[in-house]
Order: structure tokens, then C-alpha cells, then sequence
């Protein structure tokens, strides 16, 4: 049991982070294990919150809470081959600043998943589909810095005519980004459980223990770390009524 600073306790199941430690899985190498959706690519300017990438359906309602996952194209371990893990904090940041709640997250090699809440008069559409446009940005750039020709160019080839109508040349991301709705403290808690056991999946075994790996909320839960990430307890924000267990 621990203490979280909300002053409210938790029956964490760190269980979750008991397995085996193995090297860094496949999915680490230059080419992702299965295809994804397809994502427009970035022009050549863009600022932290550019608007114009759509998310398959639009959403506008205050106060709600989803969770969403950003795949990076043909699930390509982008955000691990440029590093661009700060970039993902200070698009949550920019988020957070704009009135957007984040209530858990796991940055993993090549998707991220998060559970976020809705301001009053947000358009949680606008604010998703900048934060990969500039996301996007972020990695084609890194990658060129890295010299990694043989990544810009499989992301070249992913670009549709309607996206090179638009003058854009990569496609970073799966076109859309799929939202749930979560209603209320149990399905939020539900989602906190699956991106928590992220890292320590059979899939990827990154860490031993799932507190210990730096991009996710758990330990915020655990032990109330908070790393780099701008957090809020869910139970905060008056989501009540489900078990406690959000790791």
C-alpha cells in the first residue's frame, strides 16, 4: 500500500512489473513488426500547436476524459530511434497549459499511449491532431540530424497523393487517432492497468519492474514520482467510485 500525495491510498498491483529481464525487444529495430494506420506527414514549418491534421471522428465536449494512443507509421520505433521522448513532455506540457489534464501515460518505443481530460470549450480534436503534427515535425528532424536516410525514406514512400497535394513528405503517424471515452473511475482505472503493463509485456519486457521504467505514470501511482510529465489524480477531478488500483 502506498501513499499518494492527493492523500489518497492505493492498492497498487506492482505485481504487474515481476518478470524476467531481456534485451530490448524486436520492435527496437529500424522497421516495425506489423503495418498501422498511415499518417500525414509535417510541412516544412511548424509551430508547437499548428492546426489542420484530423482525428477520425470530432469530439467537443467539456470535461470529458479519453483515452488515446498516438502509432507511429507501420509501427516504426520512432520515438526510440530519434529519442524524441522530451519532445512527447513538452507537447503534454503545452496541453497542460492549455487547460488539457492528464490523468496517466506510457511513452513506449513506437506508440503512446494517454488518458486525458477535456477542458471547457477544448476541442480535444485540435489539440491531439497538433500535438502529432508537431511531433512529427520533431522526429523527421532528429532523424535527419541522425543520418537515418533509410527511415525518412520508408516514410516518404508512405505519403499519399492527397497528402503531397498538401506539400507534405512523410507520414510519421497512423492517420488517425483512435479515442475512447472513459465514463467513469472504473474504466479509467481499467485503462491505467493496460498502459501500465506496457512495458513489462511480454512483447517488450523493457524493465524488470514496471516502476522502474522513466516514461510512464505508474510510479506516479505507486509512490508519488512524478517524473517529467505535468499529472493529475484522476480521483482529483471527482472520478470516485472504482477500486483504487490504477497500477
Amino acid at each position: 500500500m502506498s501513499r499518494h500525495p492527493c492523500g489518497l491510498r492505493y492498492a497498487c498491483f506492482l505485481d504487474l512489473g515481476r518478470v524476467s529481464a531481456r534485451k530490448p525487444p524486436p520492435g527496437l529495430s529500424r522497421s516495425g513488426s506489423s503495418p498501422g494506420r498511415d499518417d500525414p506527414a509535417v510541412s516544412k514549418t511548424v509551430s508547437p500547436l499548428p492546426s489542420g491534421m484530423a482525428v477520425r471522428r470530432k469530439r467537443e465536449k467539456d470535461h470529458a476524459v479519453y483515452f488515446g494512443t498516438f502509432t507511429c507509421y507501420q509501427w516504426i520505433p520512432l520515438l526510440h530511434m530519434t529519442n524524441a521522448y522530451d519532445a512527447v513532455y513538452k507537447w503534454m506540457h503545452i496541453a497542460h497549459g492549455l487547460g488539457y489534464r492528464f490523468f496517466g501515460y506510457a511513452i513506449m518505443p513506437n506508440h503512446f499511449h494517454f488518458v486525458i481530460r477535456v477542458p471547457e470549450g477544448g476541442a480535444v480534436n485540435t489539440v491531439l491532431a497538433n500535438g502529432k503534427r508537431f511531433l512529427a515535425y520533431e522526429i523527421i528532424e532528429r532523424s535527419k540530424a541522425l543520418g537515418l536516410d533509410d527511415v525518412l525514406l520508408q516514410l516518404q514512400q508512405g505519403v499519399r497523393a492527397s497528402d503531397s497535394a498538401r506539400k507534405q513528405k512523410h507520414r510519421v503517424f497512423a492517420t488517425s487517432t483512435d479515442l475512447i471515452e472513459l465514463f467513469d473511475a472504473r474504466m479509467i482505472e481499467q485503462k491505467l492497468k493496460y498502459i501500465h503493463a506496457n512495458p513489462v509485456s511480454k512483447k517488450w519486457h523493457l524493465v524488470d519492474d514496471a516502476v522502474e521504467y522513466p516514461h510512464s505514470s505508474f510510479a506516479f501511482y505507486a509512490d508519488g514520482r512524478n517524473r517529467e510529465a505535468p499529472l493529475d489524480a484522476y480521483q482529483e477531478h471527482g472520478y470516485l467510485g472504482g477500486k483504487g488500483a490504477p497500477c
